[in-house]
């Protein structure tokens, strides 16, 4: 089996900034979301390194992968994925600076997608999200590390309490951090793996997520494009990035996917922020990203 992803990043409506970064790579069959937080570029910072670190190892051990044995390829998949979060975690830690108090640190969700010959390593750190799309029906394969709770800054002392979510777990906020890493067995030709960032899974519904990728049938960029217009027609208060990765038996020659059609939902009034800047995500040469 093979694997082909397609990827789109927005700044949303809210946000000055893109602190989303994302990587993709069909050759060596992983894709990476990570979605970052912390002051004064902070969060920009500690996803960007999340990405690269981890990209890092991935691509030096893909040929290892490719090459193992069977009863070994599962214990090598798992070393591998516990090594690079290893490594992004201490990177952006160290960066952060070590006596910086936990509350203050900088740090970055990570949702990973990897093939290694008929299965699959999904991992993730954070709230960032992993769904598998099959025909009508979806399935979600990361439980979020985050709590919701009340909070309410010094200016709004004597007002009710609003609802706030907080990560609990992310790379780069402590010393040590342990993914949850599970294996999909039992993948068919024409799944379709949706990695996003909660720019996206709180905007949108996953019977809607699924609904509008099972639509747009073989054209992902329609998919891309229709999953991003939603988000931001409903508020775009975050950061928005999408991964699809499409298990395919067998990848054709010529992509098949960039005929330009319409969207499957109405796009938003405005098309950018205040500033009009254009949304920014990392990505090496080798990605494809959805225009």
């Amino acid at each position: 089996m093979r694997v082909r992803f397609y990827a789109r990043s927005d700044v949303g409506r809210k946000r000055p900034s893109n602190e989303d970064s994302f990587y993709t790579s069909d050759d060596d069959a992983f894709g990476i979301v990570c979605d970052g937080m912390g002051g004064h570029d902070g969060g920009e910072i500690a996803s960007r390194l999340g990405v690269e670190v981890l990209t890092e190892r991935l691509v030096a051990a893909a040929q290892k992968l490719k090459r193992g044995r069977k009863q070994t390829a599962r214990p090598l998949a798992r070393s591998v994925v516990l090594e690079g979060t290893a490594a992004a975690n201490q990177e952006i830690y160290r960066r952060g600076g070590t006596d910086t108090p936990v509350q203050s640190r900088m740090g970055t969700t990570l949702v990973l997608f990897l093939l290694v010959e008929d299965f699959a390593v999904v991992a993730h750190v954070g709230d960032s999200r992993i769904y598998r799309v099959r025909g009508s029906s979806i399935e979600r394969l990361t439980d979020d590390h985050s709590v919701i709770a009340a909070s309410r800054s010094p200016r709004e002392w004597g007002t009710a309490p609003r609802k706030r979510k907080f990560v609990t777990r992310a790379l780069g906020t402590r010393p040590t951090v342990m993914p949850d890493i599970r294996f999909i067995e039992d993948l068919e030709d024409g799944d379709v793996f949706l990695l996003c960032s909660d720019g996206l899974s709180d905007a949108v519904r996953e019977t809607e997520m699924a609904t509008i990728v099972e639509k747009a049938g073989k054209n992902r960029i329609v998919a891309l494009r229709s999953l991003v217009h939603l988000a931001n027609k409903r508020g775009g208060k975050d950061n928005i990035t999408v991964v699809l990765a499409e298990i395919v038996s067998d990848a054709p020659e010529v992509d098949p996917h960039g005929s330009t059609e319409e969207l499957l939902v109405p796009a938003p009034a405005r098309e950018r922020t205040k500033s009009g800047r254009r949304p920014s995500a990392r990505r090496p040469p080798s990605s494809r990203r959805v225009p």
